[in-house]
């Protein structure tokens, strides 16, 4: 499934330019590391009076992998039963397979966000 589209109005085309000095570059800086953000949304969200948002959790690459593999695998189950309109029982068997996958792979989500 493709990421939505930004609406237009949403979408940032214009550029401002700021001039700092070198300690101030580095504290901005370091200020938008702490809360593991660009420095550019960092400064939006102080400039607007928004408050920044909360430190992102970091992503588990395993994780990320394991789903995308169920992902994929699910993908292929789903073309096959869209083609023929039905599931043989390995097809079953193998969706009930992918579920149990699909949750412990949320659970390990999960406990890394947690």
């Amino acid at each position: 499934m493709a990421r939505p589209r930004t609406p237009k109005f949403a979408k940032r085309l214009h550029r401002m330019e700021v001039q700092l000095n070198d300690p101030e570059k580095a504290e901005i800086a370091a200020r938008a590391d702490a809360l593991g953000l660009p420095v550019a949304a960092y400064m939006r969200s102080v400039v607007l009076g928004s408050e920044p948002p909360s430190r992102r959790a970091g992503v588990d690459a395993e994780a990320v992998a394991a789903l995308n593999r169920v992902g994929s695998n699910l993908n292929q189950i789903a073309k096959v039963g869209n083609k023929s309109g039905t599931l043989t029982a390995v097809q079953i068997k193998a969706l009930g397979a992918l579920h149990a996958q699909i949750a412990r792979t949320a659970a390990k989500i999960g406990d890394a966000l947690a």
